[in-house]
């Protein structure tokens, strides 16, 4: 019996008195195959294992199990990530947008992705100006010629005009042109310089940092595009990069 021991199951009998003791009894088979079967017919059922240890000798295995199959299953899934990455990595490739040797700077991708705005500089490299080109075919696309440094190009939402960022004796100006080429128009100035630019999303206004004197607060003020009215947003308490 499993955790108590041996217990004695053979047929005990007692004998009269006078009778001999050491009379003949019958034969018996004690082949190991009638041993157990023997055995197996003589065991009562009050001295098999109860029920409750069955039952939490099947639970552990089936717990073994269910973190073996875990197991597996989690190796498994890493592996295949990491097959994936070191798929996509492997077709991944660098190349330049631009062939240009002179400096470029602010690079921005258009809405549809198929284009980029940056500055760049000249073949005299004086100062920078705002480019566009196609992705992997022609050559840029100058939109602005002039003496003042340019920066932070920045696409509308339809993406038919880029704003943009002029610097002047008295902060920046704001300008917005068409993508394509054309009149560049005045917004508005900021006078807090180096600040990128960003569109609203139904494209009728710019947010831009900007404050009114060297004392006062960095805000967030919003530009109208249909008149370069501007309105103080959010004030920072300190550094501001801009951010719509």
């Amino acid at each position: 019996m499993p955790r108590r021991g041996y217990r004695f199951v053979g047929a005990v009998r007692r004998f009269p008195d006078g009778e001999s003791e050491r009379r003949e009894e019958p034969r018996q088979d004690r082949s190991e195959d009638a041993i157990r079967a023997g055995c197996a017919a003589t065991v009562s059922p009050e001295v098999q294992a109860p029920p409750f240890r069955v039952w939490k000798r099947w639970s552990a295995r089936i717990a073994i199990s269910a973190v073996f199959v875990i197991v597996v299953g989690v190796g498994f899934w890493v592996a295949t990530q990491r097959h994936a990455r070191s798929d996509i990595s492997s077709r991944l490739k660098i190349f330049p947008l631009t062939g240009s040797i002179d400096g470029e700077a602010d690079p921005a991708f258009s809405p549809d992705g198929k284009q980029v705005a940056y500055v760049g500089q000249d073949e005299r490299r004086r100062n920078f100006n705002v480019y566009v080109k196609l992705i992997g075919a022609g050559r840029p696309l100058r939109l602005t010629s002039n003496a003042e440094e340019e920066r932070f190009p920045a696409w509308s939402p339809d993406g038919r005009y880029i704003a943009f960022l002029r610097e002047t004796e008295h902060g920046d100006d704001v300008y917005v042109i068409p993508a394509l080429g054309g009149p560049e128009r005045r917004l508005t100035q900021a006078a807090f310089y180096h600040s990128s630019l960003s569109w609203s999303p139904d494209g009728k206004l710019l947010a831009i940092a900007d404050k009114a004197s060297s004392t006062e607060p960095i805000t967030i003020c919003l530009v109208s595009l249909e008149d370069g009215t501007k309105r103080k947003s959010y004030i920072a308490p300190g550094r501001l990069d801009g951010g719509y």
